[in-house]
């Protein structure tokens, strides 16, 4: 094992800011509300501890957790802080105001530098067969044969990898 040594400068620029707080409860608390959520708590305890196993999949505790966070989730709040970047931002208020989608087509994004979201999604169009990500009504167009058989492979594939591949 390595010896880590950490001097007072590190130290202090990582922890310099940190201050002390104390209760008298005798339960755990925060200043969080969603870290005084019980159930949150225990949902993430689950998730980030437990094995991964054919028992329960990656997926289980997704609607539970957004649940929480919708419930937990000031959404006055949310709609004041867009409101004051809005008249911060003329040209962010133009493009919440035109409400508009985007309508991606693999020759638009193909060009687009690695790391981007443009790069992101030329490479989801390319792999899945995909050639455009919404249909003319402006719905998600996921479900079309090129994006399922992708998905199918994936899935037959996947029978084929160790057990806890799924998480990597």
């Amino acid at each position: 094992m390595m010896d880590v040594k950490i001097g007072a400068n590190e130290n202090a620029y990582f922890n310099g800011g940190m201050k002390q707080i104390t209760t008298e409860s005798s339960v755990m608390i925060s200043s969080s509300k969603y870290l005084n959520n019980a159930e949150l708590r225990n949902l993430i305890s689950q998730e980030m501890l437990r094995r991964n196993g054919p028992d329960l999949p990656n997926t289980a505790f997704i609607p539970d957790v957004a649940k929480i966070l919708m419930m937990n989730e000031d959404f006055g709040r949310v709609m004041e802080l867009f409101e004051q970047e809005k008249a911060r931002l003329p040209r962010f208020k133009e493009w919440c105001d035109r409400r508009s989608l985007a309508d991606f087509k693999k020759e638009q994004v193909k060009d687009c530098a690695p790391g981007t979201l443009g790069a992101a999604l030329y490479d989801f169009m390319v792999n899945n067969g995909a050639s455009e990500l919404y249909n003319a009504d402006g719905s998600f167009s996921f479900d079309n044969s090129k994006t399922v058989e992708a998905y199918a492979f994936l899935a037959d594939m996947q029978k084929f990898s160790p057990p806890d591949s799924a998480a990597w």
